[in-house]
Parts: structure tokens; sequence; C-alpha cells
């Protein structure tokens, strides 16, 4: 449904007594479930010049009031617009008016002073409320209609962002097309496509944003166009507070947003309108968390033609900061559409009085080029993220949070899998992952992303993802498949297994081999021959494993005739409790809820939670209350979460059982009955893991409407914590935000950090958290029934998981087991023998708080491109430490730019990190013969 549409010239010349017959397409109710007033208005071309013209006056005066060769003239024109208002005719107004302005003339050399620069625009959503195919419709619409106005209007220029836009029209209407890019060489078409699509910035993984910006300006630079240095984000829910740094090091000096400015609330009913009237910082310095500025504008988009807006923009720059210009986005959008003749003859109009600041039709970089050259010591300085306006939106449609998710995990690890195989002499896949990357990038739109699209939306989204993921596992397996052959395997040993690690840490947990069809006990023994702990389990082999950060070795698994020794690991059960004891915890588990209702860390000598007997409650927490919200019907419920009329707990009728018993891991399965809904639970414990999994499986029938409560399921942990700090993992780093009663953002972990002792809530798949006091929550399900009436109703497949700790999150491992559980190690049973001596690991740090993001090759060269960050703040020294001699090493961009040569060992190079800084080196690697 296009509520924003673009304007249809009925004819040119009206004739009374012709009868027009229109036609109008509307999608409703099954495809977009949303409640919107439908008007259609027939605009006679001369009265409306004319309206705009009379109702243009008041602004203008109050504009040029402060203006000093203004001060003896405005009571008299003031007078004289009210006089003739009074007569109540149009043909006088528009007489009085126009003499008003000649009077005026005097004050047109210093009202001209100032400048506005009017950026046209046609903001176009990814599959919002439409299909893929209507998008592709839109865009070489619109394409179509800018290069025509281009050829038709000298002075028009047009920006249009968004690299994947650009992709299509390649693809579907080649010769627009190549008028666009004449026109973008002539200077006129502005490209403001510095990423993939304009994808939400609070559930997005750092690298990808690296991504949408590297792959973007590879494909303006393939195609012949030029690079763009700002990033265009005016729909994006909330801006990290990393995203400053991340933008200077792909080149980019200048950004642009409409949502979440600086000094107002959350609600979009308060934002637009203060918006409007310019009271908050059009343009202003944004510091991000490691202290690198970009130069920022927050303006409102799709904005009219209107000299109210465009002359109090001008009048803010002015009288606030002391700067001449000014930059104002008009053009009709959601659904494309871009300015209109209308427009453009509107501006010519405004422009020609002599009570207007200068108005000139501009590309975006002529913008900030102009404004850089003024004293900009008067912009105020916004420091951190920019966040939140929505909370439902980081929960609603699971899935495809869930596909991003898998998605971005197996991107990355399949680019350490093949980069690990290519220094043996593998073919490196650059273009099938870079299109994978493509795809992925896509989905992460940020009305796709937020869960805010109609059902076709995602039917596209899925297909895509499904799309990258089988890709992935084939590109996987052929590296694996070409790495086994340089593994050194002993068949004697039993049957071999290649055990890859995709996370950046060495990691020893308990893992899984797939693949094993053996139903006795076994035995597994590592490449030396020395027994590990081992069980079979429900997926496989479970063994208790040391692997190298993104490193490979192998494992051999023997049948025995009977199951290990005695166990210092139990599994008992006692009335209404499960009690199990490992290496680190002693828990107690209650049978018919799946509640940890005491849990000490052995280790810290620390009850986490504890039951005691205190007559009608427990005492001292409980850890995993699964409970059911209930949402009164509101508007937008898709991207807001609205008042809980009640709570449902799922605290008793579970049905529970044991499923595995063995010495590596004991699993624990509870199953709750909710209305339409069944939610299967296994709670997973480790002899010696300081991670507690809980693998949720969620068969979803509840749905809300504009009658009926709609459910969301969460999960509530109440740790016995004091003193706490909320700390949130956002991209490329970590923020603490206030301890309320609201719903924050977070990538793959959140953690309430006490005063001497923490609690991290770890998740696969979900953003949606809440710490209040020492409660601390994660939305798993949301029934989100605008635009998508049955949003999530459907299956569900997730994990999260606790890590209790002492100290301060910073020292105990929180990062690391994050990404345990996102990047699952990948295996391979071996079917011949390898020829030995290949590489066993790629790189790992020794930087406290460092992270390897990326490692992938050179786009353009044999060079291993290696990105690193800290994620902790806390800077300092540390070096990047290689599986494989280089033989030199530069520092560099993003866009993997050389910034310079430095000075390494063969097998390690200094990092030298500070807070937050995120590098990229280009290594360039001893390739073997």
């Amino acid at each position: 449904m296009d509520f924003k549409c673009p304007e249809a010239i009925i004819t040119q010349c009206a004739v009374p007594g012709t009868v027009h017959t229109i036609a109008i397409r509307m999608d409703m109710l099954e495809k977009c479930f949303w409640s919107n007033q439908v008007e259609m208005v027939v605009i006679p071309t001369k009265l409306e010049m004319e309206a705009f013209e009379i109702s243009s006056i008041s602004e203008e005066l109050r504009y040029i009031q402060p203006l000093e060769q203004a001060q003896a003239l405005l009571e008299q024109a003031f007078a004289a617009v009210e006089e003739a208002s009074a007569l109540q005719d149009v043909e006088e107004v528009l007489r009085a008016v126009r003499a008003v302005r000649a009077s005026l003339v005097s004050v047109a050399d210093e009202a001209k002073k100032r400048t506005v620069h009017l950026i046209g625009h046609a903001h176009i959503d990814m599959n919002w409320f439409w299909s893929m195919d209507e998008t592709r419709q839109i865009i070489a619409r619109d394409f179509d209609t800018m290069t025509k106005l281009l050829e038709e209007y000298p002075e028009f220029r047009f920006s249009q962002s968004q690299c994947a836009v650009y992709k299509i029209a390649q693809e579907d209407c080649p010769e627009v097309f190549e008028r666009v890019k004449k026109y973008e060489k002539d200077g006129r078409w502005d490209c403001t496509a510095s990423s993939w699509v304009e994808g939400d910035l609070n559930m997005a993984d750092g690298e990808s944003l690296n991504r949408h910006m590297l792959y973007s300006k590879k494909y303006l630079e393939e195609n012949g166009m030029k690079e763009p240095h700002i990033m265009w984000c005016p729909d994006t829910f909330g801006h990290g507070a990393n995203v400053p740094q991340l933008l200077g090091q792909a080149g980019i000096s200048y950004y642009y947003h409409m949502r979440c400015p600086d000094g107002i609330g959350q609600s979009t009913a308060e934002a637009v309108p203060f918006m409007k009237e310019a009271h908050h910082a059009p343009l202003y310095w944004w510091k991000g968390a490691d202290g690198s500025r970009v130069l920022t504008t927050s303006l409102i988009y799709n904005a009219e033609v209107w000299p109210q807006s465009i002359l109090r923009v001008s009048a803010a720059m002015r009288d606030r900061y002391s700067v001449n210009r000014a930059m104002y986005v008009y053009g009709t959008g959601d659904h494309g559409g871009g300015p209109t003749k209308r427009d453009i003859e509107k501006i010519r109009l405004l422009n020609s009085y002599p009570t207007t600041p200068r108005l000139v039709f501009s590309t975006t970089e002529e913008f900030y080029h102009a404004v850089e050259t003024e004293d900009l010591s008067h912009l105020p300085e916004v420091e951190g993220e920019l966040n939140f306006i929505y909370d439902g939106c980081y929960t609603t449609h699971a899935d495809i949070k869930r596909d991003n998710r898998r998605c971005e995990n197996m991107l990355d690890s399949t680019e350490r899998l093949c980069v690990l195989a290519s220094l043996q002499g593998f073919s490196y896949p650059g273009k099938r992952l870079e299109e994978l990357w493509r795809k992925a990038l896509f989905n992460q739109f940020h009305d796709i992303f937020d869960g805010t699209g109609i059902p076709d939306t995602y039917d596209c989204s899925h297909e895509l993802a499904e799309q990258v993921l089988t890709e992935l596992q084939e590109i996987s397996s052929e590296a694996m498949e070409f790495l086994s052959l340089g593994l050194e395997t002993d068949s004697a040993k039993g049957v071999p297994f290649a055990v890859f690690n995709p996370a950046p840490f060495d990691r020893e947990e308990c893992i899984s081999l797939g693949g094993v069809s053996m139903v006795g006990p076994v035995r597994v023994v590592d490449a030396q021959g020395q027994e590990v702990p081992s069980q079979l389990c429900t997926d496989g082999v479970c063994v208790q494993a040391e692997i190298r950060a993104s490193g490979i070795c192998v494992f051999y698994v023997q049948e025995q005739a009977s199951g290990s020794g005695p166990q210092s690991f139990s599994l008992t059960e006692e009335k209404e409790y499960y009690y199990v004891e490992s290496d680190r915890y002693q828990v107690e588990i209650k049978k018919a809820s799946g509640q940890i209702t005491t849990l000490y860390d052995k280790m810290d000598k620390h009850y986490v939670v504890r039951r005691m007997d205190l007559g009608w409650r427990m005492g001292q927490g409980v850890l995993n209350t699964l409970q059911v919200h209930y949402e009164v019907p509101g508007e937008m419920s898709g991207w807001l979460i609205h008042d809980v009329a009640r709570i449902d707990r799922l605290i008793s009728g579970a049905d529970s059982r044991i499923v595995e018993d063995g010495p590596v891991r004991k699993v624990l399965e509870f199953v709750h009955h909710f209305g339409a809904s069944q939610i299967t639970q296994q709670i997973r414990i480790g002899k010696q893991a300081a991670r507690i999994d809980f693998y949720t499986r969620v068969s979803w029938g509840e749905y809300g409407d504009a009658k009926r409560l709609a459910p969301m399921l969460r999960v509530v942990h109440t740790p016995d914590i004091d003193n706490l700090d909320a700390v949130y993992e956002t991209l490329c780093g970590t923020v603490t935000r206030p301890l309320k009663d609201q719903e924050y953002p977070a990538l793959k972990w959140a953690a309430a950090d006490g005063s001497s002792y923490g609690f991290a809530l770890l998740n696969d798949c979900k953003h949606g958290y809440k710490v209040c006091g020492n409660t601390m929550e994660l939305c798993l399900i949301r029934s989100g029934w605008t635009p998508d009436p049955k949003s999530d109703v459907g299956e569900h497949e997730f994990t999260y998981s606790i890590l209790p700790y002492r100290g301060s999150y910073r020292d105990a491992g929180v990062v690391q087991q994050a990404y345990f559980l996102n990047r699952p190690i990948l295996s391979r049973r071996l079917t011949e023998a390898g020829r030995g001596n290949g590489n066993c690991f790629l790189a790992e740090t020794d930087a406290e708080g460092a992270v390897i993001s990326s490692i992938k090759k050179a786009e353009s060269s044999d060079a291993v491109i290696v990105r690193v960050f800290d994620a902790l703040g806390m800077g300092g020294g540390g070096n990047l430490i290689l599986g494989f001699p280089a033989d030199a090493v530069e520092t560099c961009s993003t866009l993997e730019e050389t910034i310079e040569r430095i000075s390494h060992e063969k097998y390690s190079i200094p990092l030298n990190l500070k807070p937050f800084e995120q590098k990229s080196f280009k290594i360039y690697p001893v390739y073997e013969k």
C-alpha cells in the first residue's frame, strides 16, 4: 500500500465537462494489516502555486526579522498583509503579498548571504509493504523519472542511496542505468550509496557494516562511478556508538539520519514536529566510542517543499551556530517517487523572492564541502550512541533475526576456513563469497531486519537466507575436504574426524561431532593418541576438546565394550527437583518448570541464586522463569511494545525427563504447553563448562489483533547481585546503559555487572534485553500483528545461556563464551588419509579484550586481511599471532587501501589498540611452493 503516492498529472488543460477515470490499486488486509486513511485530492496547479505564494509570506517576514535592513520596513509590510487578508479576496491578497515583496528588495543582498542546499531524494524501502517484484518496479520507475527531470531542468540535482538499487536498475533497465551513470559523471546525479542497503545498526554485527561499505564502493568503482563520502541512514532506528569510527575507516566523513536525533524522546509523534521546527541540532559533530568524529546532519526526509521548514532550518543554522549554510532533503518516498516538477517550480519561485535565503539544487557533498569552509566551532558535539525509537522491533519476526545471525556467523566461519585452505593451495572463492555477503546484507534493510514488513517481505528474505546458508555449506565442505588432505591421519587410532574452530579464541569446551553411527559406548582420542572425555549424545558424539582459534585438528572415535569409569559429574533426582553437580556448579532445577532455584558457584564459593524456605515464596532469586506477557492492542505493534495487561509465569505443569547423563554433559528436557503453543527446552550442563545452555524449540501458535491481547514470550532471571551496571554488546564494542524498565538492543550478550559478582545472559539470535534492578530479561518471541497479522506464528529454534562470574565481565571470558555459543565447530568425517604438514591454525591474539572479527582474502591480491577490534574498551599492547609466516604487513582501511607498511616478526604483529579501536591488516604470506 502506497500511502505517500507521488503526483499524477490528469491533464495539462482542464476543460469543464470532461470525464476522467482514475483507477487506484490497494493491497490491504491479507497482504498488509494497516489502518490508514485513504484520500485522493485533485489539485489545480495555478491555484496551488498562488496559495503557495500567499502562505509563504508570513514565514518570509519572520525570517528577515533579524536582518538590520529589514527593521524599518517590517511594520508596514505586516500591516499591508493583514489589511489585504481582512478583505477575504484572493486576488487582493496576492497583489498585496507581491507588493510587500517588492518593497523588501533592499534586504535581498543580506538575505541571500545564507544558502539552503536542496537535496532531492526518493526514499525506497526494500520490500516493506510490498513484494520484491514491486520494489524492482519502483526502482525502474524512479530512475527513469529522475533522469528525465535532470534532462528537462538543467539546475536540478538528485541524490539516491543504497547500492542494491543500482544493481537492480543495472539488471532490469540497463539503458536507464546508463543514463544514471552519465548524470552521475556530470555531477548532477548524487550517488550516496555507501552501504548495500540502509540497514539496521543495532542488530547487525560490526563486520556487516564494514562489508556494506566495502562491497558498495567496490561495485561503484567497477561501474565507473565516484566513491561517495557520506553514509545515508535517514530511517534507521538507532545508531551505535562505534559507527563514526567504522565510517572513517571506510573513507566516509559525513553522516545523514533522521530518527533518534539528539535532544528528543522516543516517540515519532514527538520527533517529527520537533524536527520540522529544527529545535534539535540539524548539524553537529558525532563523536564515537573511540573518539572519532563525523560531521552529521539530522533532518527529516520525505519532506515537502514548504517555506516554514526550509526557512526555519536556515534560521537555526544562522542564529544558533553562526553558520550560513543549511541542508534540506525533499521528495516523496518510502514507495519511492522523489521530487516532482511542482517541487522544482516551487523552489524556483521561492528562490526568486528577495526575502528568502539563496536556494540551490545541490548534491550532499556540495553542501558538506561548502559548509566546511565556514567556522564550525559553534556546532555541538554529541558523544556515543543515538538510540532508540522502537523497542518491539528487536524481537518481532524472530525468523529474520535468526537467519541474519546464522548468515553472519557462517559467512565469517567459511571465510576463515577458506583462507586456511588457500594457504595450502585451495582456490579461494572470493566472488562467490562476495555475492553471498550481498544477499545477506540485503536482508539487513531496516524494515526487513526489524520485523516490520508484510508477509511477502519474509517469503523473500527467508529464501535469500536459505540460498546463502546452502551455498556456504557447499563451500565449507569443499574447503574442509581440501584441508583434510593436509592433515596427518592414522586409521589405527579409530574413525578420524577433522574439527575446525571458527571462533577467534582458543576454546576448551564440550563440542559435538556429527555423522557418527555408533550406538554403544565410545572412546575418543586426540592426534597424539591421548583419550579425551566423550559420550554419545543426541547430536553425535560429545567431546571435551581443546582447539586453537581459527584452527583445525583431528580426533578419533573408537567403539569400546563398556562405559567410562566412576564419574565426578553427577545427576540425581529427588521429589520435585533435579540435582546436577559439575566441576563448576551445584545446580538445583525444578522438575515442573525448568527453573533453576539454586545455583552455587563452587570455584568462587558464591550462591548465584539459592532456594530458602520462607513460607510463601522462595528467597534470593530464581533463574530461567519463562513468562508470557499479554500486550494490549496498539498501533505499530511490530515496532512497539505496548502496555502489558497481565503476565502468566510458566512455573508448573511442565513434563520433564533426563535426555543425557554422560561423563561430558548432562541434558534435561522440559516441555511446556501454553495456549496453541508448545515450548520444548533442554538445559545442557557441561562437566567443566562455565556456561549453562538452554536449547529451545517452540511451536508458536499465538497472535494478537485489534481486539485481542498479543502474547509475548520472555525469560526472566533474578540473580543475587547488587550495585550493578547493565552492560550490552554493541557493534565492535560495549555500552553501559541505565537500569530501567526499558527494552534495549544488544548483539550476542548483555551483563549485569555487580560490585563483586556478575551475571551474563548470552544468545544465538535474540536482541531485546531489559535489566531493571537485579532482574534480567530476554525477549524470545513477540506477536507483533501489524503490519504482519501473524508475524511469529510457526517454528522457532534458539539457544540462550547464562554465565555467572566473579569480578568484572572484562575478566570473565564473556566475549569468548558468546563467540563459542554463536560459532559452533565445523566437523567432517575423513574417508582417506591425508598427506600431513598442513597449517593447523590461522591467527589469534594475546591482547586482552581484542577480537579478530574477520579473516579473509584481499579483494585484489593474494594478501590476507585480518581485522581486529578492542571489544572491552581497555586498549593496550599485545600481538596478533599468526599460524603462517608473513613476508610483509601493512595497515589498511576497511576498503583494503594501504595506509603504511609496519615492522613485524615472522609470526607476530604488534597491535597497540586504543580503547574500542578497530584495525585492519593486509598480510602477505609466504605461500608454499
